[in-house]
């Protein structure tokens, strides 16, 4: 038992370089779960102490934290990695209520298939820090103050106001850009916030959009801990 104990250590405390290691044949996940079978066997097959069973318990923790670490640095090793998207609006909206989303409907870029035209979302398809860009530009009559949202919790704001001049008003384009670690699945959007009335508006014909793209992607987002 303790020649097994002594092989996981080594496995983990060598998770660095094993990890730099790592190839598209490589067995590693098989090898860790092997080894997990092993412990399991072990802790139901004998009597231990509570020191022995903790220091198992332990050992089973950090090969589940390898396995995800093999499966998330797999993902991005052997598939393309590179995540990018720009999306916007053809047609200028009126009247947009608060909480209200928008669709950006006119796809230029989607690398990695991470954006979606049909709910206006991006959905993280790495664990990454990602850069995001929100540009909106307001009608020429009403304000506009929108947000993008990320699982729902704000994490950048935006407003354009137009301008009059010459006795002619004019709409006014702003962007905002904001960087955010996300896991696979998270998701942002834009918003209205409402901000300074009930009905406010966005110019299309491509003056508002939406962009993005994968700055680093995140091998893991927690180490195993050495025993």
């Amino acid at each position: 038992m303790w020649r097994l104990f002594a092989a996981v250590c080594a496995l983990v405390a060598g998770t660095a370089a094993f990890l730099e290691q790592i190839s598209s044949d490589c067995t590693c996940p098989g090898e860790i779960a092997a080894i997990k079978d092993e412990l399991m066997k072990i802790r139901g097959n004998m009597s231990m102490s509570s020191s022995q069973a903790a220091l198992i318990s332990q050992l089973q923790a950090n090969l589940t934290t390898l396995q995800q670490t093999v499966h998330n640095l797999s993902r991005v090793t052997h598939h393309p990695q590179a995540v990018a998207f720009t999306a916007q609006l053809t047609k200028s909206l009126s009247n947009i209520q608060e909480g209200q989303e928008v669709m950006f409907d006119k796809v230029i870029t989607n690398v990695g298939h991470g954006y979606d035209n049909n709910t206006g979302n991006f959905t993280a398809p790495y664990n990454g820090t990602y850069i995001f860009f929100l540009t909106i530009t307001s009608s020429d009559i009403h304000k506009a103050s929108f947000r993008l949202v990320k699982n729902g919790h704000r994490i950048l704001n935006v407003n354009s106001i137009p301008t009059t001049a010459h006795n002619h008003t004019i709409p006014e384009t702003n962007t905002h850009v904001v960087t955010v670690n996300m896991h696979v699945g998270d998701k942002v959007w834009a918003v209205n916030q409402g901000g300074f009335d009930a009905h406010e508006g966005l110019t299309g014909n491509l003056l508002t959009s939406f962009s993005g793209h994968l700055l680093q992607p995140h091998f893991r987002s927690t180490s195993p801990t050495v025993v």
